[in-house]
Formats: C-alpha cells, sequence, structure tokens
C-alpha cells in the first residue's frame, strides 16, 4: 500500500473505475487487430517444408492416349495445370475435373480444353507465355463457377496489364507462400540457357513449365530451404510418375539475354535468379536451367 492509504477507512479507500462501453470496444479492437496480424502471418509466411508429391499427379505431355497436337511437344504449361486442378478437384474443387469415366480420362479432357484457342491458345502460339496461362487458368476457374483469390506471376518473361508482374526476379519465399496457401497451386517456368564462361552471359534458347509439388526437404529428407520438387511433364523424365528434387542456386553475376516473339533483344542483370540443378533434365542443347518465372493460384 501507498504511504497515506494506511489510516483510511473502507469508505475512504480509493473506488475502481467501472469499466465502460468504451473501454470494452477497445479490447474488442485490440483484439481484432491481433487476429488480423496473426491471421496475415499464416498467408504470408510458408511452412518449412511441404510435400504434396503424392498428391498432384505428374502426367506426360507426349503420352500417346493424348493425342494431342504435335504429339504434345509444345503442351508442358496445360499439362502442368492439369496437375494441380486435377490435386484442387479432390480438395473442395470438384468441378475443376471434366466427367469422365477415370482421373486420366479427364486428364487429357482437361488438357485438351486448357490448350485451345479460348483458354491458353497453346496450339497457335507452339507454346504458352506467362499472361496466357493465367488467362486459361482464370477462365477454367470461372467457368467452373469458382473465386480466385490470387493469381500473380514474378519473372521476367512476358507481362501484360491484365496479367502484370510483381517482381522481375522470381521470389522463393512467395513461390512458397503459393503452395503453402490453402487451395494454392504453383507452376514454374524453367528457362534453357547456353551459358558463356568466360563472358558470364546465359543466352535463353527455350523455356518450359513444370508444377511444384513440395519444397523444404531433400531427397533424404533432410530440411533444405533451397529445394524444391516439381512434376515436370516433359518425356524426358519418363512416362511414369517421377518427383524430382531441385536444388536451387542464385547467381551473383552474369546477363541473361533472350529474344521475343517480336525478335526484339531483352537483356538484364543475372543476379538473383536462381539456377536449377540436382535432378533437373536439362533439355538437348541447354548447358543451364534457370527459374525465370512462375505463376501462383488460391482459390476461395
Amino acid at each position: 500500500m501507498y504511504p497515506g492509504m494506511l489510516n483510511m477507512t473502507s469508505h475512504e479507500l480509493p473506488l475502481q473505475k467501472p469499466r465502460t462501453v468504451g473501454n470494452i470496444m477497445t479490447l474488442v479492437w485490440i483484439m481484432l487487430v491481433f487476429v488480423c496480424m496473426v491471421c496475415h502471418a499464416s498467408a504470408d509466411d510458408p511452412r518449412p517444408s511441404m510435400d504434396l508429391s503424392g498428391k498432384i499427379p505428374d502426367f506426360c505431355q507426349t503420352d500417346p492416349a493424348g493425342k494431342f497436337p504435335d504429339k504434345g511437344g509444345d503442351f508442358c504449361a496445360p499439362v502442368s495445370v492439369s496437375n494441380s486442378f486435377l490435386y484442387l478437384s479432390k480438395s473442395g474443387y470438384p468441378k475443376l475435373r471434366p466427367a469422365a469415366a477415370t482421373d486420366k480420362d479427364a486428364q487429357i479432357k482437361l488438357i485438351h480444353r486448357l490448350a485451345s484457342k479460348d483458354f491458353m491458345d497453346t496450339i497457335e502460339k507452339d507454346g504458352t507465355s506467362p499472361p496466357r496461362l493465367m488467362a486459361g487458368v482464370q477462365r477454367s476457374v470461372g467457368d467452373a463457377g469458382y473465386e480466385i483469390v490470387r493469381l500473380e506471376q514474378q519473372g521476367w518473361k512476358e507481362s501484360t496489364k491484365t496479367f502484370p508482374r510483381t517482381a522481375e526476379v522470381p521470389s522463393l519465399e512467395w513461390m512458397k507462400t503459393g503452395l503453402s496457401a490453402p487451395r494454392g497451386a504453383v507452376w514454374l517456368n524453367v528457362g534453357w540457357y547456353a551459358a558463356n564462361a568466360e563472358t558470364k552471359e546465359f543466352q535463353r534458347k527455350g523455356g518450359h513449365w513444370v508444377t511444384l509439388v513440395g519444397y523444404g526437404k531433400d531427397r533424404s529428407g533432410k530440411d533444405d530451404p533451397l529445394t524444391l520438387q516439381i512434376h515436370d511433364p516433359a518425356p524426358r523424365t519418363g512416362m511414369k510418375p517421377l518427383t524430382q528434387w531441385i536444388k536451387l542456386s542464385s547467381l551473383d553475376q552474369g546477363t541473361l539475354q533472350r529474344t521475343t516473339g517480336n525478335d526484339e533483344v531483352r537483356r538484364r542483370e543475372a543476379k538473383g535468379f536462381y539456377t536449377m540443378q540436382g535432378e533437373m533434365k536439362l533439355k538437348t542443347g541447354a548447358d543451364t536451367a534457370i527459374l525465370d518465372a512462375a505463376v501462383i493460384l488460391q482459390l476461395k
């Protein structure tokens, strides 16, 4: 007790101020702010590791059963997206899966639809840019009656006003948040490059889409924040499902160079971009695989 309070009678003791409506509202506001902060942190901070390789399909883009145009040579994007859609169809979004007797038949129908002119326009364009992949994803989700929370891209590939990039160098943490988010999916655009050791120049020779299915641990199960798991639709990985563990390594120097569809040459600093090593199977003629871009999706 403070000096002076010892001689007070009971009726002279200071009364505790009653809790007012204002006090209660302040407490409620503080609690709401705290909840929002926790939710925001959980959305922005990915799990340390994740492995969906046993749940996400791994379809080969040249599977003869698909009867794809040009034997599926340019179908890496629609196949990669279809892998994720089949997984999401069993995770609360059944309308993403076309009606068919088997999952394989359903995925083949889905791949044809995604590659068509009204979706990704893969056939006419001999491949799929990030904006056209995103357009196909957006329309597919909308046609199925679902809503999109996030559909974003990062990287130095093409972008449009409708589908702008949020960064030119793909962020590893951003990709992890995409896969670890509830109802999320991530697709990676791999660039095939010829590397010049003397000039430190990387000349892009082509590109490829794969499905991200996990991260954070190597094949032995050891924690490794620079390891990704992918499902690669290319026939060089085989016709049967095969999860590959990819080791990322950040470039600290050099120049990236690519030729656009308008025959314009684009160059930019390579620093910050990731090379994809480990079990990554390179396309014939390429010295290096570099993570050029990525697209993330989160459904409502």
